[in-house]
């Protein structure tokens, strides 16, 4: 449901914290959603009064009412008890760099019970807010959505219409460039469309989603990384034909599309490069998330991280976000009540929450190495659609892998059939660093015996972790689907390299 301020401000609400850096458009949105019964008041730490009201184009029109009056003034301008203070809406800038100290945020709470008799609201606007504990429960904090896509679509028609002559561009093209701009600001659209310009001299969807992509960098807890081509991923061929034949047909399908994969398995099967190529296969940027990072150090920072990843994701509609081991980075919230005040729970909380409600078609993938360590709400069915395991490559597999590494690597590859025979029992990782190792060795000029030597020198982790890798397939058998061609191909064969079981 669309985000309506007039409710707020109806309902008797003496203050509303918005967060939002278009200041602008949200001064467009409010004003237009009241009738002639409300004024306007605007203050920044400028200290300047000014009048607001929509003049014709949805523009914003600003009449200076005091050059002087502060943010003291301004809110005095509201809750005094005189007529003209009735029935008036003060939007503050830049208050959130100060209301964390008490006697600003006094000040305000104070006037609250003033500001409710005159039906009078103060509207803070900030990129994002933490609140004083003392303000917590006395002002609601609300966001301005990202624009939607019709608004989007206005935007690129001005920049259209800006060329010398107007371009043309195919309804084909603009759907490419408005998927491409979802998830952006107007303003940042804006400059994106007219970076296509200054680069190519033509709208192009590759650079308005690159523009996108560098936005996202900034947030400091979502990396963007390349999705790699199918074919360099070995095996796994029952999760490529899921994402094939289940996955990509139900896209446009809001009943049907998947919202959520799980990938289980023990360190370097392959889980997150599998992430990367879902990415590629269904032809979306990838993200990686970085949960831990979004902590923060004040007082409902990492809240405020949490919603703001969440909303991003859903503004950015189709991109595939990872959160690699997830095990790890949930690890703790049983007992954040005594480690951290609650913090680590209250963001799995909202994350799960988010889980279940969401309905934007981003694809959340999650990798997990121990089943046992997770928390079971965050894999139920409903936030996750599907739950693979991915075990140990078969021969076939690791045929295919090895001649992924060798290619990679510049070797030749034949000798994939004598590594595959080799590695029995190995993770893909460690197939990779055999390859890695004998190329080294050898200045990429292989050799049968500098494969056999390197790989005497791989200690697989199906050998140190033998009890660990059993139970988590037994588990896997009963509850998950097998991401692998054939799991009836991946036991330990028992082979011997100096001594030690492969």
């Amino acid at each position: 449901m669309k985000t309506r301020y007039a409710d707020y401000i109806n309902a008797g609400e003496p203050a509303l914290a918005v967060e939002t850096v278009e200041e602008e458009r949200f001064l467009i949105d409010l004003l237009g959603q009241f009738a002639s019964d409300r004024k306007f008041l605007e203050v920044s730490s400028s200290g300047k009064l000014s009048r607001l009201s929509l003049r014709p184009g949805d523009g914003i029109e600003r009449t200076v009412v005091d050059a002087k009056a502060g943010y003291v003034g301004a809110v005095e301008a509201v809750a005094g008890d005189n007529a003209t203070a009735r029935n008036t809406v003060l939007v503050m800038h830049d208050f959130h760099h100060i209301v964390r100290n008490p006697q600003p945020y006094r000040g305000l709470k104070d006037r609250f019970n003033d500001l409710k008799r005159n039906r009078s609201c103060v509207v803070m606007l900030a990129p994002a807010w933490q609140l004083p504990p003392e303000l917590q429960h006395d002002v609601s904090v609300v966001d301005l959505e990202l624009p939607a896509r019709e608004q989007l679509g206005r935007s690129l028609e001005v920049a259209v219409n800006a060329t010398n002559p107007p371009q043309v561009v195919a309804k084909a093209e603009r759907e490419s460039l408005l998927d491409a701009a979802s998830g952006l600001t107007l303003q940042e659209a804006e400059k994106a469309f007219a970076l296509c310009l200054a680069v190519q001299g033509k709208f192009s969807p590759a650079i308005v989603q690159e523009a996108k992509m560098k936005i996202v960098r900034t947030t400091g807890y979502l990396e963007v990384a390349q999705p790699l081509p199918l074919d360099r991923l070995g095996g796994m061929g029952r999760l490529k034909g899921f994402v094939r034949d289940e996955m990509l047909p139900s896209l446009a399908d809001d009943d049907l599309r998947v919202k959520g994969v799980l990938l289980n398995g023990a360190p370097g099967t392959g889980k997150t490069l599998a992430a990367k190529v879902i990415a590629s296969m269904l032809g979306w940027p990838f993200l990686r998330a970085d949960i831990p990072a979004m902590k923060g150090s004040l007082v409902g920072q990492s809240e405020a991280n949490v919603r703001h990843f969440t909303r991003t994701v859903d503004a950015l509609q189709k991109v595939v976000v990872l959160m690699d081991e997830v095990e790890k980075a949930t690890a703790g919230h049983e007992s954040s009540g005594q480690t951290d005040s609650g913090t680590t729970s209250g963001m799995i909380g909202t994350i799960l929450t988010w889980m279940s409600e969401r309905t934007s078609p981003a694809i959340l993938v999650m990798t997990c190495n121990n089943m046992a360590k997770l928390p079971p709400p965050l894999a139920r069915a409903g936030r996750i659609d599907e739950r693979f395991y991915v075990d140990l490559p078969g021969q076939g597999e690791r045929l295919a892998i090895a001649g992924v590494h060798l290619e990679r690597f510049g070797c030749d590859a034949k000798h994939a059939e004598l590594l595959s025979s080799l590695s029995a029992g190995w993770t893909g990782a460690e197939i990779e660093q055999a390859v890695k190792s004998a190329a080294r060795r050898t200045g990429r000029k292989l050799t049968g015996d500098a494969v056999r030597a390197a790989a005497e020198d791989v200690k697989p982790y199906s050998v140190l972790h033998a009890a660990d890798l059993n139970d988590e397939r037994e588990r896997a058998k009963a509850t998950m689907r097998f991401a692998n061609d054939d799991e009836s191909e991946t036991q330990p064969a028992g082979r011997k390299v100096k001594g030690v079981a492969r």
